[in-house]
Order: C-alpha cells, then structure tokens, then sequence
C-alpha cells in the first residue's frame, strides 16, 4: 500500500488502530474516496426508511388500543402519559438546552424561556378568541350543581291545603311562620356560601379542565411542532457525516430516543377525547417526515457544514425546546394530576411521580448515550493534514475516510473529558449499577409489553358481551 497508489506522509497506531494519513493525489486513491461516499449515501438513505418508518409505527400504536380497555386501565393510561412527560421534560432540560448552550453562547436561556411563553400567549389568545365555541363542545363536570337559593328559602312556605287563596290564610300562614323561616332562611344561606366555599376551594385544587383548556389546540400544536422541528434538526446532524460508521452509530442514538418520543406523542393524542385516527395520522406523519427531511437536508449541505451551526437553526432549536418545557409542565403534569387527585386510589398520585422519573430517568441515559457516542476522543493528529483513515490488516483496502476539520474542533473541546458523568466511567462498580438499571428496564419492558398486548386483543370478557 505504501507503492504508486498512496503515499504515506504520518502513520502512528491511534487506540489500537492503524491509521494513516494519505495525500490525495492518485486515481485509485480518489476512486476509493468515491466508493466510500457511495456508501455513505446508501447509509443515510437507510438511516431515512429506519427513521421515518419506525417513529411512524411507534407513533400510531396506541391509535389501536381498543377504547373498552382504556376504559378499563385509566390509571395506566395517565401513567403512560406521565412517562411521555418526563420523557419530554428531559428532552427539553437534558437533551436540547445544552446544545443551545454550547451553540448560541449569548443569552441561550432566555430564547428557550421565549419559546416557553411564546405557546403560553398562543394558548391564551385561543382561549381569548374560541373559548366560548370549545366551551359548548365539553361538559364541563368540574362545575357544581347549580342550587337555587330560592328553593331552599321557600321550604317553610307550604301550600295551605292547595285550595286556601284567601289574603286571610295567606297572611295567617306568613305570620305564623315568620320566625321559624327567618331561621331557616339563614341556616340555607350560610350552609350554601360555606358549601360554595369549599367547591370553589375543591376546584381551585382538583380541577378536572373540563374547560377549553383540558385538551389545548394550542398545546398539540406546540408540542407537534417542536418535536417535528426538533426531529428536522436531529436529521440534519445525521445528513452531514462524513463516514458511514458515524452515520450507524448516529442512527442508533437518535432511534433511541426517537421511538420512544413518538410513542409517547402517539398516546397524548390518542388520549383527547374524541380523538379520530385521520387526525392523528396526520400528526404522526408529521413528525415522522422530520427525520427524513432532516437527513435530506444534511445531505445537500455536507460541503457547507457551517450551515448547520448557523444561528437562526440554533434559535429554532432554543424556541422548540421552551415548547416542549411548556407542553410538559403546563399541560399533561397539571391535566393528569388533577383527574386523580379525587380519585379513592390514593396511591396513584405516588405512581404518576414514578412514571414521570422513570421517563425523565431513561431519556436522560439516552442523551448521554448519545452524546458519549457523537463526542467521543478522536486521536490527537497533526495540524497539517486533511484526511485520516485506517487500512484493514486481511483485505489490505481502506476502511474509512474521515474529514479532520470537524474532527479537531470536537477534539478540542473533549480533550480533557470523555463527556460522561462521573457513575457511568469504567470502574467496577460503575459497570454492576449499569447492569443492574438496564436489567430493571428490561423488566418493566417486559411488563409494558404485556399491557400492551392485553389493550390490543380483545378480552374474553368483551368477547362474551
């Protein structure tokens, strides 16, 4: 390999690989470079189906649990969407504010809290604008029985054997009644303020959001479209690498987390009432097509990786992660909580908080996971090179060719930390605890699935009626 075809400048054994640096100046060399930019196409092209089709079938599962078995596990279904919201919650604080932060170095935090309030005014104009149209479409239950006051204060006031209509029996009747409904008539009214009071109390605590607020346009909307933007520019990171083993290992981390965004959405909106499968195909499709234009994006701007860091998809970034902040903590955490807050089932406010950390808890895993794999130390190589790549030992041919000039500037800010905290370093005892969460999620993947297995098909009982 060292003969007319390529010439070696620098050669060194970088964590226990061979690599060697390579002056592009031959034919074989170049064609070389070709196939494995074919390759790399074909990679990303996979990257799209394996994208777009799996968020697309992890979206619409919960589309096909039958509505008898919702009914059946209300609770389940809340904990469900608890998850989903930590599931975005730490999307939000986790996964996306920190690229923000390492992106837009000026006022990050304040053009995430934008997007927060940009959904909140969005949600209130609605409101402002249609409330009254959305209110006559609900029921609203949250609101107490209306009482008469009227009623009660004429308990006393008892008909005269229906026949006596004289001014006479009329006024015999009020006088001697007079006292006792006076009475009567003060008992009615405080028991009803005191009544009020506790109602008005009770709501302000337990309301159900029965009004337009339970299940906001706005919200669907907002969380639609952060999680599309968010996805757009996820396939964008996976469009601009420049080997196929980056874009594989890319591929896996984004899926992760991916999937289980796309379940989570999928069982937001299968949970509004009269939700129709047509709308929430569209959405789902929606969010599924991100990915794919993402990927499609990063492929035409390869050359021009400065596009991607530009400042204007940084702010989009920022706006879509306060969106998801606000979908989370304004929307699904208030509206699940409040339904079971007057629930007998006293523990289940203790498993809604569950849901939430064990959402929050494995998106969290996933975006370190991810970010150790996009961020991981690169060998340390000369300045006065351009390309990298590493010759297989049996097949003697090329394996990978790797543009160093992304490479340096991640080196540079990795150098001194491998990006994972501390508990996941190598040591024993950080490999046991690892093992031992991933066998615990392998458990309550086991029981979810057999959930999900019994919402599906129907049961024996239903069958019978």
């Amino acid at each position: 390999m060292t003969g007319n075809s390529i010439k070696i400048r620098h050669s060194k054994d970088y964590n226990s690989k061979f690599y060697i640096i390579m002056d592009l100046t031959t034919e074989r060399t170049r064609g070389l470079i070709h196939a494995l930019q074919m390759d790399k196409d074909n990679t990303k092209i996979l990257a799209m189906l394996a994208l777009g089709g799996g968020s697309l079938i992890f979206g619409l599962l919960p589309a096909f649990f039958t509505r008898t078995n919702r009914r059946r596990q209300p609770l389940i279904i809340s904990n469900l969407l608890c998850f989903g919201a930590g599931v975005l919650l730490a999307t939000s604080l986790i996964h996306m504010l920190p690229e923000v932060r390492e992106k837009l170095p000026n006022y990050p935090e304040l053009i995430f809290c934008g997007g927060f309030f940009m959904v909140y005014v969005a949600d209130e104009l609605l409101h402002l604008i249609c409330g009254e149209a959305i209110r006559h479409t609900h029921t609203d239950i949250s609101a107490p029985p209306r009482r008469h006051s009227n009623t009660h204060q004429h308990d006393g006031a008892r008909p005269c054997g229906g026949h006596n209509y004289g001014a006479m029996s009329e006024t015999q009747s009020l006088l001697d009644d007079s006292s006792e409904h006076y009475v009567r008539q003060e008992e009615t009214i405080r028991q009803i303020e005191e009544r009020a009071d506790a109602e008005a109390n009770s709501r302000i605590c337990h309301t159900n959001h029965r009004e337009p607020c339970e299940q906001s346009l706005a919200g669907h909307a907002g969380l639609l479209f952060a999680l599309s933007l968010h996805s757009i520019l996820e396939g964008i990171a996976v469009g601009v690498q420049d080997t196929s083993a980056k874009v594989l290992l890319l591929l896996g981390a984004v899926a992760c987390h991916k999937f289980v965004v796309g379940f989570c959405l999928g069982v937001e909106l299968s949970s509004t009432p009269g939700a129709r499968f047509r709308n929430q195909l569209l959405a789902i499709l929606i969010f599924s097509f991100g990915s794919i234009l993402g990927i499609g994006i990063g492929m035409a701007i390869v050359d021009l990786k400065t596009v991607y860091d530009t400042p204007a998809l940084q702010v989009l970034q920022a706006l879509a992660g306060g969106t998801l902040l606000y979908v989370t903590v304004c929307e699904v955490l208030p509206r699940e909580k409040a339904r079971w807050h007057l629930s007998d089932r006293k523990y289940a406010g203790i498993t809604q908080c569950l849901s939430v950390l064990i959402g929050f808890g494995t998106m969290t895993m996933l975006s370190i996971f991810m970010n150790h794999s996009i961020n991981a130390d690169s060998p340390q190589l000369p300045e006065n090179i351009n390309y990298v790549t590493n010759i297989n030992p049996e097949s003697k041919q090329l394996e990978n060719v790797v543009d160093l000039s992304a490479l340096k500037e991640k080196q540079r800010h990795f150098q001194k930390d491998d990006g994972l905290p501390i508990f996941l370093k190598g040591g024993p005892m950080d490999r046991v605890l690892v093992g031992l969460t991933f066998i615990l999620v392998a458990l309550g993947l086991l029981r979810t699935a057999n959930f999900y297995v019994g919402m599906i098909l129907p049961s024996n009982d239903s069958n019978k009626d």
